[in-house]
């Protein structure tokens, strides 16, 4: 597996991570956004921490794909 495709199913994988457990605190973190995202709050305060997480996230140039 190339490191693009494992980006796209893992986009909080970091494999040049040495703690394995940096990664899976990541993936539960990964999880738990895609939980609130599914329920569509729509408030402004919301609204708001979704563009931090986005803009975090191309900050941390995780991936360039992200919308919100």
């Amino acid at each position: 597996t190339d490191e693009k495709s494992l980006a796209v199913r893992q986009p909080w994988f970091n494999p040049n991570e040495t703690i394995s457990e940096v990664n899976e605190n990541a993936r539960r973190a990964f999880e738990t956004v895609l939980f609130v995202r599914q329920r569509l709050y729509t408030g402004e305060q919301f609204r708001r921490f979704a563009a931090d997480v986005v803009e975090f996230a191309r900050d941390t140039n995780r991936t360039k794909q992200l919308t919100h």
